[in-house]
């Protein structure tokens, strides 16, 4: 029992320090030819162009059968 109280205690521990950083995160902008980008999503959105050009639509299909559709359609959609 006891070993369950703690199992307990500490997800709900987890869930509150989880909101508690989404509360207070604040995401980096760089200015960009009179544009602000937000740096993550420039930089995944890099990353995923990147994939693509190296072959990731063919590997994603090998995968499961949606594979080439779903991350052209993930990197069209960001």
């Amino acid at each position: 029992m006891r070993k369950v109280l703690i199992v307990l205690l500490g997800a709900v521990l987890l869930t509150v320090i989880y909101f508690n950083y989404s509360l207070y995160y604040h995401p980096t902008f760089e200015k960009e030819n009179n544009t602000e980008l937000n740096e993550d999503v420039y930089h995944q959105l890099q990353f995923l162009k990147a994939e693509l050009l190296n072959g990731a639509g063919d590997d994603m299909q090998s995968i499961f059968p949606e594979g080439f559709i779903f991350i052209n359609s993930l990197y069209g959609l960001s």
